[in-house]
Order: C-alpha cells, then sequence, then structure tokens
C-alpha cells in the first residue's frame, strides 16, 4: 500500500477543536486519516463497531474512508491529522 499526504490540518487544542471532530463524521472513499497525538491523550470512537480506543503521542490513530467516527477529548491535548490518499499497488 503506497500512501501520499496531501493535507494535513493546523495543531489543533482542546480549545481550538472544531466541533464536527466531537460529532460523527467520515473521510472520504480513497483517502484515509491518521491522527497524531502531540502532547496529551484523545479517544478515537468508531461508531459502527462501538470500538473506543486511547490514542497518545506513542499510539497514533488510522481512520479508514467512509468509517463513522469522532473522537473525545481526554484532557488537554495538542493533535494534528495527515490525510492521505489510500493507493494500493497490487
Amino acid at each position: 500500500m503506497t500512501e501520499q499526504i496531501y493535507r494535513s490540518t493546523e495543531v489543533f487544542t482542546q480549545d481550538t477543536i472544531p466541533d464536527a471532530l466531537l460529532k460523527e463524521h467520515k473521510i472520504k472513499a480513497g483517502s484515509r486519516g491518521l491522527l497524531r497525538v502531540l502532547s496529551g491523550r484523545i479517544w478515537l470512537v468508531y461508531e459502527d463497531r462501538d470500538e473506543r480506543i486511547l490514542l497518545s503521542p506513542d499510539h497514533p490513530g488510522l481512520i479508514e474512508p467512509l468509517t463513522p467516527h469522532h473522537v473525545e477529548l481526554d484532557g488537554a491535548v495538542q493533535f494534528q491529522i495527515d490525510f492521505m490518499y489510500d493507493r494500493p499497488d497490487g
């Protein structure tokens, strides 16, 4: 699998996180997201499988295309999301 980052968000904090990330949403087909925690911790919640994963600087979270999810804060946090094209190479 070859992945190419096509966009990265600004660095978000508990004070600047967009409301849309706290509600159910999806990444478009053909893309993936990599949620990288720079400091603190944040929960990545997958809606369709009732799964919660605690992310930290040592444990980023991969978000698959078309998968309903949201994030939940676990105190003070800084994080960024990289969006990648998903290109299977055989």
